[in-house]
């Protein structure tokens, strides 16, 4: 009898344990891909909300370039619920048709294909100001004449409690351009070339020419009153980015420049990393007169202390509004003002 119990007891064991195997060898159902309804276009700068179904709140956004699949622009700050995604067209993108990805369970989901739209609005650019940690503040405000260009610069510095103001006067005659301040203290005259500055003298006899090379200013040859040798200031690109002005340089990333009247670019050679020290050298910039601008915006600056990282906000149109550079607790900003 016992021998039976013992049988018994033996095969109700092993039916157990079978079954409990069987549960644990069932394999995990695969993840649901997400779904949604695609605008056929989006604006660049839009913000905007798709609808859909089974997102994860930590899924990732991305933006494909369907034309070319090394240009990717990851959406930063989209926010995931279930059933949608909301997020903004970053104002540095590239008109042009992408896949609209999803990235959640370590896989990628593709939702459909949207076309991007570049931003129509036009501004003209009245104001670039800057701010350093140690209070100082410099603006140049832009006053533009009936013909619809810029025809007096408003310059004004305040620093360690004092202020300069001073006004310049832009007049165009022929192949040149004239800048000089309300008393003529300080004139500057440039000749230009193909719609470009080819050279200039300023207020202390310095002569500047320009020398450019597929429409991109790559070198500054300054020569001094009395002085026959000639210092050249070099302009550096790579990928069509002006990555360093005499030895100072920048780092680029994928996002897109959206020069605006000047070159973003150039106010941080500027005022940040202070390759470009006198109004005489920054006029024409301000002017759009030096060439093609760099085709995208840097992420970081090189610094004595490593790289500083550069930031940016834009227009609700799209125009940026100001870059701020951080290092530690101290903050520079460059700031632009459109009407």
């Amino acid at each position: 009898m016992k021998n039976i119990w013992m049988m018994l007891l033996i095969i109700c064991s092993t039916c157990a344990f079978t079954a409990c195997s069987g549960d644990d060898d069932k394999p995990t159902p695969p993840p649901v891909a997400p779904t949604a309804t695609l605008p056929e276009t989006l604006t660049i700068g839009q913000e905007v909300t798709i609808n859909g179904k089974d997102f994860a709140t930590t899924a990732k956004l991305i933006f494909k370039n369907s034309a070319d699949a090394a240009k990717t622009l990851d959406i930063e700050g989209a926010v995931f619920t279930a059933t949608s995604i909301t997020f903004t067209v970053p104002a540095g993108a590239e008109a042009g048709n992408y896949k609209i990805v999803v990235r959640q369970n370590d896989k990628e989901y593709e939702l459909g294909t949207v076309e991007l739209l570049a931003n129509k609005v036009e501004k003209k650019l009245t104001k670039v100001s800057f701010s350093d940690p140690w209070g100082t503040t410099v603006e140049y405000a832009l006053t533009y004449g009936e013909d619809g260009q810029i025809g007096k610069i408003g310059y004004v510095v305040k620093a360690e409690g004092e202020t300069q103001e001073m006004v310049y006067n832009v007049k165009r005659e022929s192949e040149q351009v004239f800048i000089a301040d309300t008393e003529e203290a300080e004139a500057y005259t440039y000749s230009l070339k193909d719609g470009k500055i080819a050279g200039y003298v300023d207020a202390y006899n310095t002569s500047f020419n320009c020398q450019y090379t597929n429409n991109y200013l790559t070198a500054l040859a300054v020569r001094y009153e009395g002085e026959e040798e000639e210092y050249v200031i070099e302009y550096e690109y790579t990928d069509n980015n002006l990555v360093a002005i005499d030895g100072s340089g920048l780092k680029f990333g994928e996002q897109k420049n959206i020069p605006n009247g000047v070159d973003p670019v150039i106010c941080i050679y500027k005022f940040i990393l202070t390759s470009i020290t006198e109004n005489s050298d920054f006029f024409p910039h301000l002017l759009g007169l030096c060439g093609n601008s760099s085709a995208n915006l840097p992420s970081s600056l090189d610094a004595m202390n490593g790289s500083l990282p550069l930031t940016y906000t834009y227009e609700e149109w799209g125009g940026i509004k100001s870059i701020t550079c951080t290092n530690e607790e101290e903050v520079s900003t460059i700031g632009f003002e459109y009407e």
